[in-house]
């Protein structure tokens, strides 16, 4: 319960123990607690040292009162954090200045390591302070699921963007997982034919992978700082996003008025999904229906929509504002 302040399991045992018992003696807590005197000796030394037990003449522990000595703990740790924070920011700088001196230094460098990829992705998310743009596309090297590391950027008000390559459907729940990220604001578009997997942090730093062959994707990666090559990151993220499809309108309720009355029934998911190029099976593993039950919805879609094909079914719904 402690330990975020330093302070052991076996040694918020004894404080509670003490606090329970309002003063006793270093026997007394040993029972209370059952473990080894000498043990709850050193825990009564440790806690004293921190301010949260005195002892008075008598040798008789008492408990400091909990919220003002828990209090004060928490300010300390809050001051030793400021001082790491701009001990942090002082050496930012040094290997700021470092980089003017030679300029090649630092503008792409090498990550190895499964983890090493893992540890510098979530420093990337977690760190933006104001929008993340990503490319997500097979292969994947660990399990999917909800993104808790976008979630928290996205609640401090971080931007996110991201363009899935139809590919990422082929995993069961994708749509799920995609609905709970646009719950908490990110915006989310599917286009096919993604050419890597890549995301960048306030314009400043990128990430990619150095190959994509499912055997070594999360093996190697390239860390890029601000250059001519991030700029062309950014710009190719931005001609693709205006080429990708969005997908609010198969993740929010239906908007009776912005569709024409005589195609009020049209499966929205279905046709945002069909118009972002994914397959029939593609489609049918998010809807959790069956592939021969996609191929008649869509021909009667494209009966409805009067379309000879599934790219003029899609034509035909963007200009009829179905998407």
């Amino acid at each position: 319960m402690l330990e975020a302040l330093g302070i052991s399991p076996d040694e918020t045992a004894v404080y509670r123990a003490v606090v329970r018992l309002g003063e006793a003696r270093l026997i007394d807590v040993s029972s209370t607690v059952g473990n080894d005197a000498n043990d709850v000796g050193a825990a009564i030394g440790r806690l004293e040292a921190l301010g949260l037990v005195s002892r008075n003449p008598d040798d008789v522990v008492v408990a400091v009162r909990p919220d003002l000595a828990i209090d004060a703990l928490v300010a300390e740790r809050e001051s030793e954090l400021q001082r790491a924070v701009a001990a942090a920011r002082a050496i930012a700088e040094e290997f700021r200045a470092e980089q003017r001196e030679e300029p090649s230094y630092g503008v792409a460098d090498i990550v190895r390591g499964r983890s090493a990829l893992q540890a510098r992705y979530r420093q990337l998310q977690l760190g933006a302070r104001e929008e993340v743009l990503t490319f997500d596309r097979p292969p994947y090297v660990s399990t999917l699921g909800v993104n808790e590391d976008e979630i928290e950027h996205l609640t401090r008000g971080a931007r996110s963007r991201g363009i899935y390559d139809t590919a990422a459907f082929d995993v069961p729940g994708q749509l799920d997982w995609l609905a709970a990220a646009a719950d908490a604001g990110e915006e989310a578009r599917v286009l096919g034919g993604l050419p890597l997997k890549m995301s960048i942090a306030d314009r400043r730093v990128a990430l990619i992978p150095l190959t994509m062959d499912a055997e070594s994707v999360g093996s190697t990666g390239l860390l890029i700082g601000p250059s001519a090559l991030l700029d062309a990151l950014v710009m190719l993220f931005e001609a693709l996003w205006e080429r990708a499809v969005p997908l609010e309108s198969m993740l929010e309720d239906a908007r009776d008025d912005a569709r024409p009355t005589e195609v009020a029934d049209v499966d929205v998911q279905l046709l945002t999904l069909l118009t972002a190029g994914l397959g029939d099976d593609a489609i049918a593993r998010q809807l959790q229906v069956s592939a021969r039950t996609v191929r008649r919805r869509v021909a009667a879609l494209m009966d409805l929509l009067d379309a000879r094909s599934r790219f003029q079914a899609g034509v035909q719904a963007r200009a009829r504002g179905l998407i």
